[in-house]
């Protein structure tokens, strides 16, 4: 029997495909978290999309959502998009503690990392990867 790091890989036909489809997936799981407190008005306002949109997105019908659309949409909630060592990270600055967390949304297992200035968390990243093991 094969073993899997996730889902996607078992359902992709290639690595890049489980990649492009891990990042989807996590910045949806993101996004839904983000907004789950709020009304559906005020989502549709915040990321200025149509009543359907917000649906399909509450309801995580993925393949409605492109990696670039959902990329769009992150940003528009306040979460910043990079890559750190060829990984790419969702970022975002918490309003409760002041810190930024990121995220790295391509890996299995979505390994995170945190920084107290915006300066330190490419260093925070590549701290989380090696311990992940990927750097």
């Amino acid at each position: 029997m094969e073993r899997y790091d996730c889902v996607w890989e078992a359902l992709c036909a290639t690595p890049e495909e489980a990649r492009e489809m891990r990042a989807r997936s996590n910045l949806m799981v993101h996004l839904d978290r983000f907004l789950s407190p709020l009304s559906d008005a005020r989502v549709q306002q915040l990321l200025d999309v149509s009543e359907d949109r917000v649906q399909a997105l509450r309801c995580g019908k993925l393949q409605q959502f492109s990696l670039a659309e959902l990329t769009v949409l992150a940003a528009r909630t306040g979460v910043s998009l990079i890559e750190i060592d060829g990984e790419p990270a969702a970022i975002q600055r918490h309003p409760e503690d002041g810190m930024y967390h990121g995220v790295f949304i391509a890996l299995a297992g979505r390994p995170d990392f945190y920084a107290i200035e915006r300066d330190d968390i490419e260093r925070g990243g590549r701290l989380s990867l090696r311990a992940y093991g990927v750097a």
